[in-house]
């Protein structure tokens, strides 16, 4: 960490500091490679949902949200793959349903808190008009690094346009920032710009395939976004003393010096600061990546209280009709299974709908619109390949279902 900072123009940064405040931007926070995340603010309309009071969610309902990564390359090594991202987005959902194989990692006294978040994220599969989607875009620019952050937003600026940010979780993928090395920022809910609200993160933070190095530094990012604070609350220096009078407004995480604190320290994970044993290993700290793995029921509860809140847009995210309108909904009742013997095609389909199976001979075909209603039942088939006409049927979300076993999305455009 010191010699990060030895490294780093602090002057750069605080130039940015002046012109984030002076353009209002959105709050938001810089983490490096490193670990170590500079925050900077603009403007005390970013905070309206860190003042609501955090209401644990005592049901056992998940919050489904879509999400689209834009990957922005200049060179083709940061044109990362499709399989790439779908690693990183699998190891940021495992670690928000605590299903991360580390969690045997975490220290007694935090086991009874430490939460499994009810929050997942789902690649969108319908674009804002109306077309289908895979959920991820890539676009070449002449940036090689960006000056500002925001840039990677707007077409105009070498960047690429954010998809409404009420609907749909953007995520910019980046080669590097101008001045500042590796990691990433998330924006906390705010009404200001609605176009920044998002993610944007290095093109190494995200899964650990192709040009990703692993590490917790999209799930620290995602915490930003649902508007967790660090453990020394949103300002401050890590490793300041004076930080045990700060808060991040969670009861369950103690105040802390910040993670500079732990570095090079004997207590290591039992690390004590402002009187009390101190959560290393929170996603929300700068402890080195490989040693984060939780997040607390307080921290859980507050990102709900986030997801019901206008602020942001984050409350319509998650929402029955949005998760329909971006083709991620599938009802309760229909749950998506992996049959590799059934072939379907085309998909999205227009007019006919061909189906091919190399084992099981086809014996019924239903069809259901998303929101659980059978549209179509087939129960005449004979034989392992037949065609079918969709043309009949509105554009939009489907499920179809092969033999009660098979079970996948279908789109009709």
């Amino acid at each position: 960490m010191n010699h990060f900072i030895k490294t780093l123009d602090l002057k750069y940064i605080y130039k940015i500091a002046i012109l984030v405040s002076h353009f209002g931007s959105s709050f938001f926070c810089l983490q490096s490679a490193g670990n170590i995340d500079l925050p900077i603010s603009g403007g005390s309309q970013e905070f309206i949902v860190s003042t609501r009071t955090c209401s644990s969610n005592t049901s056992d309902s998940v919050y489904i949200i879509p999400i689209v990564f834009h990957v922005l390359y200049h060179d083709p090594v940061d044109n990362i793959s499709d399989a790439q991202i779908a690693d990183g987005l699998q190891d940021l959902n495992e670690r928000f349903r605590k299903q991360n194989a580390d969690t045997i990692d975490i220290i007694a006294p935090f086991v009874p808190i430490a939460a499994d978040a009810r929050i997942e994220f789902r690649l969108a599969q319908i674009d804002p008009y109306g077309n289908p989607t895979n959920g991820i875009t890539h676009t070449y620019t002449d940036s090689t690094a960006f000056d500002f952050l925001w840039d990677a937003y707007y077409d105009s600026t070498g960047g690429t346009h954010t998809w409404p940010t009420n609907r749909y979780l953007n995520i910019h993928v980046v080669k590097g920032f101008a001045g500042i090395i590796g990691g990433g920022r998330g924006t906390l809910p705010s009404d200001m710009f609605p176009e920044r609200q998002g993610i944007i993160i290095t093109n190494n933070m995200v899964g650990a395939i192709g040009t990703g190095t692993g590490g917790t530094v999209f799930t620290h990012e995602m915490g930003h976004f649902l508007n967790l604070y660090h453990l020394w609350a949103y300002l401050g220096i890590p490793g300041d003393t004076t930080n045990c009078a700060n808060d991040d407004e969670v009861t369950d995480t103690p105040n802390c010096f910040g993670a500079s604190y732990y570095y090079g320290t004997p207590s290591g994970l039992w690390a004590e600061s402002c009187g009390s044993l101190d959560n290393v290993q929170n996603y929300m700290d700068y402890s080195p990546s490989q040693i984060r793995n939780m997040f607390t029921t307080g921290q859980a509860a507050r990102m709900h209280d986030a997801l019901e809140s206008p602020v942001g847009g984050r409350n319509n995210l998650h929402t029955e009709a949005n998760q329909i309108a971006t083709g991620i909904f599938v009802p309760n009742s229909i749950k998506e299974t992996n049959n590799n013997q059934f072939v379907i095609y085309p998909n999205p389909a227009s007019e006919n709908l061909h189906i091919s199976s190399s084992r099981e001979a086809l014996k019924i075909v239903q069809v259901f619109h998303v929101s659980g209603k059978e549209v179509l039942n087939l129960t005449d088939l004979d034989g392992f390949q037949t065609t079918i006409n969709v043309g009949h049927l509105r554009p939009g979300v489907y499920i179809i279902k092969i033999n009660h076993s098979h079970t996948q999305r279908l789109i009709i455009r």
